[in-house]
């Protein structure tokens, strides 16, 4: 038994017998050319002679094995076919084509796809595709479909039955409305010869592209000379597709125009395109661009159905549209006499929106996803949801929660009845761009005087008496963000300074010290001011440590005399102390 195989050129057939360098040159000029329908008939012929079999190696190429053993047979054989092949090429179009369809059946489908793929790599680049086809409509003549031109050869896959050649292929497909027999009629302008192949039924129009065209699914095909053709389809079905491959024998630019001549079932023509249109959407101060399908020689008529507009064009435009010219328009076509409905359009034209926004918040304004951070006038567009440009004003004016600390003397030399120490205390923002409303102050010692400045941003204490105690200093900012309060100790005596027992806030070592200590921190978080005070109580160096990172630091005390020193540092309202014995 013979079997279903590939073929490659018909040339590699040969020049695989491994035939002697003369006979392969003989053999070379009988081969006929790269010819589809010359390698068809020489396959077929091949596939269908006793003493021959056609069979696929491991490379998947084709090669011929004969039952003699002398290869002048071969030549022979070959040589006889090609002359029957010419006979055969001699007879008109159509009678070819009967035989081509003839051919194509007798061999396997498999070996007739091979050799349609082999002739598509050898046509090149395709243009039309089975997978691209567009929709069609037989019961509506105002439409017409452009056949391909220089558009290559039918791609590989499909059963083509009867076109022997197929040029320019063009690639249509159908909808069942209702059901039943239908004749199609199709015809070219200018009149040019045209081809055709149709298959069906299939689900939908796309999956059955290109593999899924078999044999078996060939519902009609002509290979004429004329330039029309009517396609018979029977016992269709609601919902059927039909895919429908007309060529373009001619490769002159022509439009295939369908209709329906005969039988009960109609095609869904919901699936084509809308006959009139437009560019949508429209915002006002564009250009309104309205299309209507047709072809040379129709005749158009828009109009808008207030009275205000009308156009003899195909494809009109209105320019610089405005929002009162939205509304029903209406388009009729006239085509060799006959006149079509008019079809209708709700056309709408959009405005883009202006907003003015002030925005005086205490945090940055994010505005598609950009961050604001800083006071002033910004312009920003935007688009609706139509897609017309809009505008936005906005007024930006930012505020922060007024974070803040106190700066001035935590020492200042006290005051007493004959003595008046005048001492300045302000606050520092966290951020320069905060405002402040006011700055209520506030001193815990009823015969010492605060005079605030301004809106409170800084004051001057008046001192009138040394305490033995710290004295605490408030200061309390208020804005439309928030309300932050803030205190600050005042020590203005040294006498009676006594060690207090608190190694959880802070230890010194080594004690006695030759100047160089290590101050360790446990409790202890945040800025805190170190004093150092002699015997006498009067201060000698301080410094200032953030114990929230740095757990340990070292300290070089000043070049003094030996003798015992205090190191005293405020915390949560409490003054604590170390006592240092100096000894160098």
């Amino acid at each position: 038994m013979k079997k279903k195989v590939l073929l490659v050129l018909t040339i590699m057939v040969f020049m695989l017998l491994g035939l002697p360098q003369a006979q392969a040159q003989r053999i070379d000029e009988l081969t006929p050319s790269n010819d589809f329908l010359e390698t068809l008939y020489l396959t077929y012929s091949f596939y269908l002679d006793e003493a021959f079999e056609v069979y696929l190696d491991a490379q998947e190429v084709v090669s011929v094995k004969s039952t003699c053993e002398d290869s002048a047979d071969i030549q022979h054989f070959v040589t006889e076919k090609i002359k029957a092949f010419k006979a055969y090429a001699s007879q008109p179009k159509e009678t070819f084509g009967e035989q081509v369809s003839v051919w194509s059946e007798s061999l396997p489908e498999e070996l007739y796809s091979a050799l349609v793929k082999a002739e598509n790599l050898r046509a090149g680049k395709q243009n039309n595709l089975c997978s691209n086809s567009s929709p069609f409509c037989t019961d509506n003549g105002l439409y017409e479909f452009p056949a391909g031109v220089n558009a290559g050869v039918g791609e590989p896959g499909p059963y083509y039955s009867c076109l022997g050649t197929r040029p320019n292929p063009a690639w249509y497909y159908m909808r069942i409305l209702d059901p039943g027999d239908m004749d199609i009629y199709m015809y070219s302008t200018p009149k040019v010869d045209i081809d055709f192949c149709c298959w069906g039924p299939f689900d939908d129009p796309f999956s059955p592209c290109p593999d899924g065209l078999k044999r078996n699914k060939v519902v009609d095909c002509s290979y004429s000379t004329n330039w029309e053709e009517t396609c018979k389809i029977r016992d269709a079905q609601t919902g059927d597709y039909f895919i429908l491959l007309i060529t373009n024998y001619s490769n002159r630019t022509c439009n295939i125009n369908f209709s329906k001549v005969a039988g009960d079932a109609t095609t869904d023509c919901s699936i084509l395109p809308p006959l009139v249109s437009y560019d949508n959407p429209v915002c006002a101060g564009q250009d309104l661009q309205f299309y209507a399908n047709g072809s040379s020689g129709d005749a158009f008529h828009w109009f808008f159905m207030d009275g205000t507009w009308t156009s003899n064009e195909q494809n009109p435009v209105r320019t610089n549209v405005t929002r009162d010219m939205s509304g029903t328009y209406g388009c009729v076509i006239t085509r060799d006499g006959q006149q079509s409905d008019t079809t209708y359009l709700e056309v709408v034209i959009s405005e883009g929106d202006y907003q003015y926004i002030q925005y005086d918040g205490c945090a940055p304004y994010i505005w598609n996803g950009v961050e604001y951070t800083e006071d002033g006038l910004y312009t920003l567009s935007w688009s609706t949801l139509t897609g017309c440009d809009s505008i936005v004003d906005l007024d930006l004016t930012l505020n922060y929660t007024p974070n803040f600390e106190i700066i001035g003397d935590h020492w200042p030399i006290g005051g007493s009845e004959t003595y008046i120490s005048v001492n300045e205390y302000a606050i520092t923002l966290d951020n320069p761009n905060t405002r402040i409303d006011t700055v209520l102050w506030q001193v815990d010692c009823e015969n010492w005087r605060l005079v605030p400045h301004g809106q409170g941003e800084s004051c001057t204490l008046y001192i009138y008496s040394f305490l033995e105690e710290p004295v605490m200093l408030h200061a309390t900012a208020y804005n439309s963000c928030g309300t932050i309060p803030q205190d600050f100790f005042i020590q203005t005596s040294y006498f009676g300074v006594e060690e207090t027992n608190d190694n959880q806030i802070f230890t010194v070592s080594p004690n006695p010290t030759d100047r160089n200590l290590v101050l360790h921190f446990g409790d202890l978080e945040g800025w805190t001011e170190i004093l150092v005070l002699n015997n006498l109580g009067q201060k000698v160096d301080d410094f200032s440590i953030d114990a929230s990172t740095c757990k340990e630091t070292t300290y070089t005390m000043p070049t003094l005399n030996n003798g015992v020193y205090y190191l005293m540092m405020q915390y949560k309202g409490k003054a604590h102390v170390r006592k240092v014995a100096l000894m160098r």
